[in-house]
């Protein structure tokens, strides 16, 4: 008697499953509940806009790409998405990686504090950007501007 209502039970709750989580929509979209229960789901060209926003939201703080240790799963983390979405952001806001939207935006910083005529030492800038090796930072400067930090501040028409 046990064995029988125990497969008896256990149809039931396999058939409640099956009935939930196998739900095919209605002819007007929904599955059994009120339509203004359901929320539109976002087309996806609207959740890489929130997306492209947030990081852009997120990289205006320097407290975060001015840490040396950041990694782009850190940036996935802080932005609640996968590396796939991430590119697509960083890509949709006009840089080509992870690591060149990191780098222009720590040389445009340096840039910007050249232009202050900040009297620091450049190897201090480039510490206080996020580089931790001067050679990837003179690297990168000179890569993105076409002129090493020393000329780029010599030259009058960028300062």
């Amino acid at each position: 008697l046990h064995s029988i209502l125990y497969l008896i039970l256990t149809a039931v709750i396999l058939w409640v499953e099956v009935k939930v989580r196998f739900q095919v929509p209605c002819a007007n979209g929904i599955t059994g509940s009120k339509q203004e229960d359901i929320l539109p789901v976002p087309s996806t060209k609207d959740m890489m806009e929130a997306l492209k926003e947030r990081l852009q939201t997120i990289m205006d703080n320097p407290d975060i790409w001015q840490n040396p240790d950041l990694t782009r799963d850190d940036l996935c983390k802080l932005l609640g998405t996968n590396a796939n979405y991430l590119q697509k952001a960083i890509k949709a806001s006009g840089y080509q990686s992870y690591s060149d939207m990191i780098n222009r935006i720590r040389v445009n910083y340096v840039c910007n504090e050249l232009k202050s005529g900040s009297h620091d030492n450049i190897q201090d800038i480039f510490y206080r950007a996020g580089y931790r090796s001067r050679v990837t930072a003179w690297r990168n400067f000179t890569a993105i501007t076409g002129a090493s930090p020393a000329s780029w501040s010599a030259d009058p028409g960028n300062v």
